[in-house]
This record gives C-alpha cells, sequence and structure tokens, in this order.
C-alpha cells in the first residue's frame, strides 16, 4: 500500500454479493462500541487450589514475587525478593538481569525454597494461572465506577470491587479501610493501565483482629501497564496485561504480601528495594474473600473480627459479625457506635444523552440500610437499596443531586455533581473482505491513530467465513501489523496462540465479545491480535501462508484506551473482480450525532504512486443494511456534492488530491451512529487494483 498518511477507515464484512445486487450483513459482524460482558470475559481452563490463600485465585502464580513474560531487570544493588519465585515465560532465563547483586531468598505458598526459576513447564503453567484470574478479575461486577478520578481522591475506600474504563492514576495517598473485618478484598479493575506519582502510598485502616493479614488487594491493568513513581509505598497484587516498571527507587516496598506480575511484556525495577510475597499485617496475601468457579472470580463478605468492639462515638453499638478463620462468633459491640454513615463515593459523575450512564454506585461507612437521590438527571434513578444510580439520561447540561445515606444512627448527605454532554461521534471499527493472495494481491489495510494510546483488535479472518456461506475463503491466514515506516511490529497465525507461543485465547475471545465481534472457533487457524498504538499510520495485512488465493477478512476494532486516542480514517487495498472479488468495505459510527466521512474508490489516481493495473472505472455504493444510501462513479461529474466540497474535504482531512477529470469516485456524506458497507466494483466489469477510504471528515 502507497504511504497514504491519512487512509484510515473501519470495515464491515458482507456475505457474497454480486455486481448486480447490494450486500446483506451478517448479525454481529459489526456494532457499537459496548461494556464487558462477563459471561464472554471467563473461560473455563484448569481446576481450584484448595489453598485459602492468594493461590486459590493465582493458583501456581502466587508462588511468585516476580513473574513475567519477556524480562526482569534490576539495576543497581541493594535489591532482594524475600519469599516467592522469581521466573519468565516465555523469554529465555537468562532475559533476567541484576541477580546478583540482587538476591532471592526465603520460601514460597508451598512452603518451598524460593528460587530463580528456568523457563518452562512451571513458569509456563503460571503465566497460564496468571492468565485466568487476570480474567477473572476483570469481569467481577463492580462496586464503583471511578473513571476519570485520581484515586487519591477517594478518601477512605471500603472493601470492593473498583473500576476505571480507561487508565487510573494515584497520586498520593490510598486509604483501605477495612472497617474491622478479617478476610476482606479490595479489587481495582483499569481499563487500560495504572500510574502512580512521586511518593505515593497504599495503607489499609481498621484491619480485622488478625491485622488484616488475610485481606487480598488486587490491581489488574487488562489492556496495558503499571508505572510505578519514585519513592512509593505499594501493597497488593500488582497483575499487568504489558509491562510493569518502576521510574525511581523502589526503597519503599519493603511491605509484605507484594507481588508483581506481567502477563505479556518486562518488569524493570529501579532499585534498590525488597519484595515479600507472604503476607503478614496489613499482607494481602490471602484470598481476601476471593474464591475461583472455574475461572470466574467470585467475591465472598468478610468476616466480622473475632471479638467484636464498640466504637467511640454515635449513639449506640452495632453487633459483630460472624467470627474469621477459626469459626467462632463476633461479638457484640460496645454502646458507642459509629455513628450516621459518612458517604465516601466521588463527588462526580458523567454520561451522554441517550446513552445508558455507567451505573453509580453510592459507598458509604456505616452499612446504610437506604439511600435516596434529588435533582438527579431526568432520565436516571437511584436504588434505595443498593444506592445504584442508573438510567439513560434524556438532557445534557450540568446537574447537582443532593445524595442521602440512613442507618439507624442516623442520616447524612453529600452532593453528585453529574455532567451530561453530547458524545462526539467516531469511527469504532473498520474492515474490508476481498480475495487475497501474495504479493500484490495481498488485502492490506492502512489507519491512522489520533492521538496516544489507542487499544486496537485486529484480525484476519478466512476459515470461519464458511459459517457464512463463503467456501473459497483463505485457509490460513497470517495477520501483520506494521508502523507508519513500514517496519513490522506485531504478527499473528493462529488467533489463540500469540508470537511469543503464549495462549491470549481467553483475552482475545474476551475482547472480540466486547467490541461486538462475532466469535471465533476453537483451535480455527484464523489469527487475531491486540495492541497498544500512538498517534500516526499503520497498516495490517494477510500473509498467505499456503499461497493459495481464498477470500478473507480484516478488522480493525476500537478498543478503548486514552480518551483522547480514535481511529480517524482507514483504507483498504486490493485487486477488484466480479463476485466474490468485489472488494467490501464496512465501518461503524458511534456515538450520539451525527458524522460526516469522506468516502473515496480510488483506482486512475493509484498510478501517480507508481501502482500498475489499476481499476480504471471504479464505482461505490454506500448501503446501511440492505439500503442503497447514495453512490458514485466519477467523483466531478456524478457526485451528490460539488468538486470543491469533495476537494475541500480532502484537504481538510489531508487526503492526497485526484486528478481533475479521472474516474476515481467519491461521497462527501453525513451518517447518524450505526454500520455501514461501501462496495468497491467497475463501471464496465473489467478488474484491477483499487483503493477504498473512509476519512472522519469533522461532526
Amino acid at each position: 500500500m502507497m504511504n497514504d498518511h491519512s487512509a484510515g477507515h473501519a470495515l464491515r464484512l458482507a456475505s457474497r454479493t454480486s455486481t448486480s445486487a447490494g450486500p446483506t450483513t451478517p448479525k454481529n459482524l459489526s456494532r457499537r462500541h459496548m461494556a464487558l460482558s462477563a459471561a464472554a470475559a471467563i473461560a473455563a481452563l484448569s481446576g481450584l487450589s484448595s489453598s485459602a490463600s492468594a493461590q486459590s485465585i493465582l493458583k501456581t502464580a502466587g508462588n511468585y514475587s516476580v513473574l513475567a513474560s519477556q524480562a526482569i531487570t534490576v539495576a543497581g544493588t541493594g535489591f532482594s525478593v524475600v519469599d516467592g519465585n522469581v521466573g519468565l515465560y516465555p523469554a529465555a532465563t537468562s532475559n533476567i538481569t541484576g541477580f546478583p547483586p540482587a538476591t532471592v531468598s526465603g520460601t514460597t505458598l508451598l512452603g518451598t525454597a524460593a528460587a530463580i526459576i528456568s523457563t518452562g513447564g512451571a513458569t509456563q503453567q503460571a503465566e497460564a494461572d496468571l492468565q485466568v484470574a487476570a480474567t477473572g478479575l476483570a469481569a467481577m461486577a463492580q462496586t464503583a465506577n471511578y473513571s476519570n478520578v485520581d484515586m487519591a481522591n477517594l478518601g477512605p475506600l471500603p472493601p470492593g470491587v473498583y473500576r476505571w474504563n480507561a487508565a487510573a492514576t494515584l497520586t498520593g495517598a490510598l486509604i483501605l479501610d477495612a472497617q474491622g473485618h478479617n478476610n476482606v478484598s479490595w479489587v481495582f479493575q483499569f481499563g487500560t493501565g495504572l500510574t502512580t506519582a512521586l511518593n505515593s502510598s497504599v495503607k489499609v485502616i481498621n484491619a480485622g483482629s488478625n491485622g488484616g493479614s488475610d485481606d487480598g488487594i488486587f490491581w489488574n491493568a487488562a489492556t496495558g501497564a503499571i508505572v510505578i513513581g519514585d519513592n512509593n509505598t505499594v501493597l497488593g497484587n500488582y497483575i499487568a496485561y504489558t509491562s510493569i516498571s518502576f521510574t525511581g527507587s523502589t526503597l519503599l516496598l519493603a511491605g509484605t504480601g507484594t507481588r508483581f506480575l506481567a502477563l505479556n511484556a518486562a518488569i524493570t525495577f529501579a532499585g534498590p528495594g525488597t519484595i515479600d510475597a507472604l503476607g503478614g499485617t496489613q499482607g494481602s496475601d490471602w484470598t481476601g474473600g476471593l474464591t475461583l468457579n472455574g475461572a470466574t472470580v467470585v467475591a465472598t463478605s468478610g468476616s466480622g473480627s473475632g471479638s467484636g468492639t464498640g466504637g467511640t462515638g454515635g449513639s449506640s453499638g452495632g453487633t459483630g459479625g460472624t467470627g474469621g478463620s477459626s469459626g467462632g462468633t463476633g461479638g457484640t459491640g460496645g454502646s458507642g457506635g459509629t455513628g450516621s454513615p459518612v458517604i465516601t463515593s466521588p463527588g462526580t459523575a458523567s454520561g451522554s444523552p441517550g446513552s445508558p450512564i455507567t451505573p453509580v454506585v453510592i459507598t458509604a461507612t456505616g452499612t446504610p440500610t437506604s439511600y435516596t437521590a434529588t435533582g438527579l438527571p431526568p432520565g436516571l434513578t437511584i436504588d434505595p437499596v443498593t444506592g445504584r444510580i442508573t438510567g439513560t439520561p434524556t438532557a445534557s447540561g450540568s446537574f447537582t443531586a443532593t445524595i442521602t445515606a440512613t442507618n439507624s444512627s442516623g442520616t447524612s448527605s453529600s452532593t453528585l455533581n453529574f455532567n451530561i454532554t453530547i458524545e462526539s461521534s467516531r469511527i469504532v471499527n473498520f474492515s474490508a473482505r476481498a480475495i487475497s493472495g501474495a504479493g500484490a494481491d495481498t488485502l492490506i489495510l492502512g489507519f491512522v491513530v489520533s492521538g496516544d494510546g489507542k487499544n486496537v483488535l485486529i484480525r484476519g479472518i478466512g476459515p470461519s467465513l464458511a459459517a457464512f456461506g463463503i467456501s473459497n475463503f483463505l485457509q490460513d491466514p497470517v495477520l501483520t501489523l506494521d508502523d507508519g515506516a513500514g517496519t513490522m511490529i506485531a504478527s499473528n497465525d493462529n488467533w489463540q496462540v500469540n508470537s511469543s507461543g503464549q495462549n491470549d485465547g481467553v483475552m482475545i475471545a474476551a475482547t472480540s465479545a466486547t467490541v461486538g465481534a462475532f466469535s471465533l472457533p476453537d483451535g480455527s487457524k484464523d489469527s487475531a491480535l491486540m495492541a497498544t498504538l500512538d498517534n500516526g499510520a499503520h497498516t495490517t495485512g494477510l500473509v498467505n501462508a499456503n499461497s493459495t488465493p481464498g477470500v478473507a477478512l480484516v478488522e480493525i476494532y476500537d478498543n478503548g484506551g486514552s480518551s483522547g486516542s480514535s481511529l480517524i480514517n482507514v483504507s483498504a487495498r486490493m485487486n477488484v473482480a466480479s463476485g466474490d472479488g468485489v472488494l467490501i468495505a464496512g465501518f461503524a459510527i458511534a456515538g450520539n450525532g451525527p458524522k460526516t466521512v469522506l468516502i473515496r474508490g480510488v483506482g486512475p489516481a493509484l498510478a501517480q504512486f507508481g501502482v500498475t493495473g489499476v481499476l480504471a472505472d471504479p464505482q461505490i455504493a454506500v448501503f446501511s443494511g440492505s439500503t442503497q444510501l447514495a453512490s458514485n462513479a466519477g467523483w466531478e461529474i456524478d457526485a451528490s456534492d460539488t468538486p470543491a466540497q469533495i476537494m475541500g474535504a480532502a484537504t481538510q482531512v489531508g487526503a492526497f488530491p485526484l486528478p481533475s477529470g479521472s474516474k476515481d469516485s467519491a461521497l462527501l456524506l453525513t451518517l447518524q451512529p450505526g454500520a455501514y458497507s461501501v462496495v468497491v466494483t467497475s463501471v464496465s466489469s473489467s478488474t484491477g487494483v483499487a483503493l477504498v477510504e473512509v476519512y472522519d471528515a469533522g461532526p
């Protein structure tokens, strides 16, 4: 594909199409970006462990203080791992550097001597167990969503499951309030990753009767990295989909119950410091009220202290909970109770008119028995028992709601500010279907990312097209991803195993369900990969593994990431013929407002880039389902817009100009959110190379 920096688009598969009829669109091949489905996110793997420790969730990964995929690096001296193995898979053990002078000592959860474990069966199993745990933790039902809220602003946080849709930050102290209970847990779900600032810290207060030695803390970066700032105090099990790194001294790592576990990249320590995976007071080593059910992580309520004690304030004491591991019954609270509830949930929330909000769960101390809310945006309601605010806003604007929480000691209130804004529509996925072969006949897609940190799922489909009635499919597609300079940055052959030999099937399946992509059969030779990309142009294509051409589909899905990043344009280049050789592109627009797009079918103009055998007279037709919305053959003479408008839009989006008098085609359309397909054919039924492009041309 030529270096068309502005080529970017989202494609959709259509079933077999002749040049005389519009395409019909299979179900569920492309739909709007939606929330994670817990059912799709979890796949049953190996069985349960009977251990009562964190190993019951992490299984064999719980025996490691440091576990990574590509490398483990310790810079400087004075670094030690106490109680817990160090290991890599699939990278060679030689990629563990800095030991010595760094040391490994102590024991593991199983009581065996801790060591650096050679890459092989044990580390491979640990990484597989870690994947099960990470997927299960990511799919747990959330207690509250704190997207765009700095963790240091949350106040004392009771046990629960807390979600950030994208990246999260911690720029100070995070206080975790165990509320006097044993065996409790905190699970932090990050859509991408976590970054902590200088001098940040994590601390547990009001631990149970055992000092919190059985509490569980899990930090789960579902698609990104964890970056720990200088001079941090850390606590818990840090799980990253990519890398874990430290920007400065790790001197304050010396708390017990700390692990660093990376699924697909490296772990880098700045040193000096000490890691101890085994729990003690405030240790976060144990299950913390979490268990595995197949591959699903299930939360249970924490138990009361072995002997209940009253608080110092309030009108009356409560009754102690059920006893801890000893099986005893909690004692009765004293005469001084904790008093009225104190609302601890964030004071801000957001949404868009016409789109369901991410549920807002009101949290408070003192175990409230009821909640109320006045002044909510129209369309939203609160559950008076759970404090869960849900609904679909019907108007935009700023709203200040008054929230109350009540228990037997009284009622307290706080304000919750809602910012309901019109969501900017955007291209969220793109696909292209054509016959793909070797060399110049390879199906190639180009796309441009605006902003850094865009998460994408890319799939190269061949065998699974049989389910849509296509028999001459590409037998064994190999998917490649290149940067703007043409350097390969990722590849995949067979979707369940990545290029490093690690099983990514569970994560790929879960992400496919998240973005609305049809599922891929277990063991199929289709290809898929996930990547986080920064601003600029990229290309992806299908390498023909057995030199036999066939019908193939390449898909690009927006999988979230940094809020300022998006797919702004996409393109596909292919040799166009009749029948199955028709080039079919699809794209989807998400949001709640119209989006203007420039769509071009380019043939003759490709000659200026040295492309030979171009399609002499390309014609494009745009469909919504089976309904044709517009068509064009000859961008200057048969367009719904004037040549000046087409040229102006091309200049705006950075597309190369079409020569005056050429038989290239173009349309400038304003479309509502939804799924669309573009069919590229020849007016004279000839064959040749063509490029289909979809550009984000503004609101």
